[in-house]
């Protein structure tokens, strides 16, 4: 499986928590606005997502 490869991990890693930052600190500039929410919210789930991958090996 890919969570094997090393390489092809940390790239999905990486990815995955660039993209949540982005959307956890796009989303807190757009206060008071539920768009501001969502992106905030997903940016928060693609975080924890992150997390799975890097863990699943070790399980």
């Amino acid at each position: 499986m890919f969570y094997k490869e090393s390489r092809l991990r940390a790239i999905i890693i990486a990815a995955l928590f660039a993209l949540g930052l982005a959307f956890v600190y796009i989303g807190w500039t757009l206060k008071g606005q539920m768009t501001g929410l969502l992106l905030m919210l997903l940016g928060v789930a693609l975080l924890i997502t992150s997390i799975f991958v890097y863990n699943k090996p070790y399980k």
